[in-house]
């Protein structure tokens, strides 16, 4: 098992335009382009979830079937994108992306991969169990 961690991200200029529109930080998500993943993913029903729960209404959102774009179009200033925190260390590191401060934090979550161990698993399965067992 992996723990995985929801976070809010954006790039420093369309922060710095939501700064000068007046928009205060507790107020970023409802007043922002929130770019999610498409709403059958489980990522997307979690963070539904979470704005529900907290009372987080959206106005204005895109829906996108992949993590890599949801980043690229959070780095180019489209919007606020809800992204996987270990995918973009590097950008928060270097200050491509920053993360949005949150009054309320989304709870981390566990994933993993279940496998029969039974059986041989084929090559392209066992690759991956080799490399996962190596990653860590």
């Amino acid at each position: 098992m992996e723990e995985i961690e929801d976070i809010f991200v954006a790039a420093k200029d369309y922060l710095r335009n939501l700064k000068a529109r007046g928009i205060q930080k507790d107020h970023i998500l409802q007043s922002s382009t929130l770019m999610l993943l498409d709403k059958n993913n489980m990522t997307r029903q979690y963070i539904d979830d979470y704005l529900q729960e907290n009372q987080i209404i959206i106005k204005d959102s895109i829906d996108i079937s992949d993590m890599d774009l949801l980043i690229d179009f959070a780095r180019i200033g489209v919007g606020v994108a809800c992204v996987i925190k270990n995918f973009v260390r590097e950008d928060l590191e270097n200050g491509t992306l920053m993360e949005i401060p949150l009054g309320f934090p989304i709870h981390k979550r566990e994933v993993g991969f279940a496998y029969k161990t039974t059986t041989k698993p084929s090559k392209s399965l066992a690759e991956f169990i080799h490399f996962y067992k190596t990653y860590r």
